[in-house]
């Protein structure tokens, strides 16, 4: 629950961070968390997990991709 628990400026700073910082023009693809790389937690690498979750999320939404 921290995430819910920040500031607008604060929330707004790990974006800002990840966009403006020359340290990361060749960084691509990685999960970073308070300012820092950190490894993926094993089930979000899960495909098919994954894309239960995609399908879930679209039922509970009623987003209906072929329409």
């Amino acid at each position: 629950m921290w995430f819910v628990l920040k500031t607008v400026e604060d929330g707004a700073q790990m974006p800002v961070f990840l966009a403006l910082s020359r340290k990361l023009e060749k960084s691509n693809g990685q999960y970073f968390r308070e300012f820092a790389v950190h490894e993926v937690v094993e089930k979000c690498q899960d495909s098919a997990a994954c894309e239960k979750l995609y399908e879930e999320s679209r039922k509970a939404v009623s987003v209906d991709l072929a329409a």
